[in-house]
């Protein structure tokens, strides 16, 4: 059963890495690399309202709902939560494009926001129901959500052909909103649990808010770069400049999604029996062999990878691919150690861990972009990873003292 939800989500995972190459090669082909920056900021833009919204509530989705005595009521108040932050997130990024650059103006039309916070709810539902759908044991479910969504946003892409960067943006909310669709209405669990009485309860929020906090914290140090860099590119370097991070950060982020579906499965599986041991071994064995084969693929075939997009990818963002690749190990082993702390409810060690790494990607990014411009961020990224594997290793000596003094006394 085990094997069988971790080899789903894998192939989800697969699904939607195949689906956005081809996605991004068709872009990179027919429209021209500031295109391709206006997209991609403007992504970054819905994936960082999705990721505010959602509040670190997908581990929480993950740790509470497989045993939670009221399902029904958790996911409403959660997911309402959600809902009532993005709209509020979005109301103030319409008051930030009204201060940004000529880059960003178009969005002050009432058409474009009105699309803008359209798309990013559906991109906020389809992002909340992998772990809504992992926690229900849909997994198959969530693989039928990404292949949905895999195929309409390449369909939806040639049919906007020559029409802007926008256009390739709206292309994913489109497509998630068709697959959110197509998944209420094949997960027949799913759908019985909310058509039952819905009501929301603060004090189920409430309950978890420690929990979710500092899940909050890890998944912000997880998708600053790619949510927040493409923008602050666009703002203070050059369009093409956000294409050619997030191109190679795309690469990164998919390859790394293997690995949070391995411990998406780890974090539901233990939530429902207390022997988690032997599931942890064989899933940090599959993390390792990831950390092993990422920077060996990365090395022997990085440029060919770029090469598939356009040969000005291949020029400009061998580096950042090579950097962000190098530093998947240290970046495998904190995501690995954190969920474990997840399980455990050690939520001091974990915020610790992820307090790290946010301060750290920060303040490298502020000492090192002013002389490496947007080279800084691969290298900011990769420190901030070791910041928290330093931490680790503290962590582990400071609990390693205390049980040799317990047992001398």
């Amino acid at each position: 059963m085990v094997f069988v939800a971790v080899g789903n989500l894998v192939l989800a995972n697969g699904i939607a890495s195949i689906s956005a190459m081809v996605f991004w090669w068709i872009a990179a082909r027919f429209y021209s690399v500031s295109e391709i920056g206006l997209a991609s900021s403007l992504i970054s833009a819905t994936s960082l309202i999705v990721f505010l919204s959602s509040y670190g509530f997908t581990s929480s989705f993950l740790r509470f709902l497989p045993q939670a005595e009221n399902r029904n009521q958790l996911l409403v108040s959660l997911t309402l939560v959600s809902v009532a932050f993005l709209l509020l997130l979005c109301g103030v990024f319409y008051l930030f494009v009204l201060l940004v650059p000529a880059n960003l103006s178009f969005m002050n039309g009432a058409g474009y926001f009105a699309g803008f916070v359209v798309l990013s709810l559906s991109m906020l539902l389809f992002q909340i129901l992998t772990p809504i759908l992992t926690s229900y044991d849909l997994t198959k479910a969530v693989l039928v959500k990404n292949t949905v969504q895999g195929i309409m946003r390449i369909v939806f892409l040639a049919f906007v052909l020559g029409h802007g960067g926008f256009a390739i943006y709206s292309t994913n909310g489109l497509s998630a909103a068709c697959s959110v669709v197509c998944v209420l209405l094949a997960a027949k669990p799913l759908r019985t649990a909310l058509c039952a009485r819905l009501t929301f309860c603060f004090g189920a929020v409430s309950r978890i808010f420690s929990f979710s906090s500092v899940n909050f914290i890890n998944v912000l140090h997880m998708n600053i770069p790619g949510l927040l860099f493409p923008v602050i590119l666009v703002t203070l370097y050059r369009q093409e400049d956000a294409g050619y991070f997030y191109i190679p950060w795309m690469m990164f982020s998919l390859y790394a999604s293997i690995e949070g579906a391995i411990l998406s499965v780890l974090l539901a599986q233990a939530a429902r029996k207390e022997d988690y041991r032997s599931l942890a071994m064989r899933a940090g064995v599959a993390v390792g062999l990831l950390s092993v084969f990422g920077p060996l693929l990365c090395t022997a075939f990085g440029e060919d990878l770029l090469l598939f997009f356009r040969k000005e990818f291949a020029e400009h963002s061998l580096s950042t691919l090579r950097i962000l690749f190098l530093s998947f190990p240290l970046f495998a082993l904190v995501q690995f150690v954190l969920c474990m702390k997840n399980i455990q409810r050690r939520l001091r060690d974990h915020a610790m861990i992820s307090g790290t790494g946010v301060v750290s990607l920060v303040a490298m990014l502020v000492v090192l972009m002013p002389r490496l411009g947007p080279q800084a961020i691969g290298y900011a990224w990769g420190i901030s990873n070791a910041a928290g594997c330093l931490v680790i290793a503290a962590q582990y000596m400071v609990r390693r003292r205390r049980l040799q003094r317990k047992a001398q006394a």
